[in-house]
């Protein structure tokens, strides 16, 4: 995959894109107004120790706080994925970088979907339908 000006595009690679992780609460503050990509992701830890991440949903967006702010707890319209927020909300992160070209935001994001294939995603899951994603 070619990055619009003709270069390879880096597919994930961790610390490449300048990832961020912050714990996903109520606010979101902390993430910039800007575009970018993000990943809401679980830790699954044992005795208080982080061993795993459990990546459940990948998304792009032109202003990142606005789009994250509507996946808060309270404001989740998709059923599945509120359950989910209800559930582990306090063990909740999101990944974020805007580390990445506007024009190949949807890209990365359908890279970042088949490599990782979070839970809520649709691109994966044949018997979902498909939507356009908000920004």
């Amino acid at each position: 995959m070619r990055q619009s000006n003709g270069t390879p595009m880096r597919i994930y690679e961790p610390g490449s894109r300048g990832w961020k992780l912050k714990r996903f609460v109520t606010s979101t503050t902390q993430v910039p107004p800007i575009p970018g990509i993000y990943v809401l992701s679980q830790l699954n830890t044992a005795e208080g120790l982080p061993i795993s991440w459990n990546h459940v949903y990948i998304g792009q967006s032109k202003n990142l706080r606005r789009r994250l702010d509507q996946h808060t707890m309270r404001t989740e319209v998709r059923p599945e994925l509120h359950r989910f927020m209800e559930v582990c909300h306090n063990g909740l992160w999101v990944w974020y970088t805007t580390d990445v070209e506007t024009d190949t935001l949807s890209d990365l994001e359908i890279v970042l979907i088949r490599q990782l294939r979070p839970r809520f995603n649709r691109l994966h899951n044949p018997d979902q339908p498909t939507e356009s994603p908000e920004g």
